[in-house]
């Protein structure tokens, strides 16, 4: 979802598990920011959405999850398992499994199902 060169992110905390244990938040982001869309850059993401979030509601919150709505596709993160995946046009594209990197659609709609 792009407005004006921004996307929409948002931020949550999953247990190991899969289930969310608090409220997320949304908020936009400059697409500069997620060109490429790499584990740093989404790390970088969460961390200034983390104090940010926390400065404006007063919380000391601690989010593992950002997920980046950019054009066709999106970008997702998860901390605690250092995961990162990539989506255009809903299917699965790109995988960095804390360091295992798969582009093969076909195995990544497979491994999800």
């Amino acid at each position: 979802m792009e407005n004006n060169n921004l996307y929409f992110a948002s931020i949550d905390n999953f247990d190991k598990d899969g289930f969310g244990t608090r409220s997320g938040w949304g908020f936009y982001v400059s697409a500069e920011k997620c060109k490429p869309f790499t584990v740093k850059a989404a790390q970088e993401i969460l961390k200034l959405a983390i104090a940010e979030h926390n400065k404006r509601f007063g919380e000391n919150a601690d989010f593992n999850y950002v997920c980046v709505k950019m054009e066709n596709g999106k970008g997702e993160y998860w901390r605690d398992k250092n995961l990162l995946r990539i989506w255009k046009d809903d299917l699965p594209v790109y995988e960095n499994n804390n360091g295992v990197i798969c582009r093969d659609s076909a195995a990544l709609a497979d491994c999800l199902m």
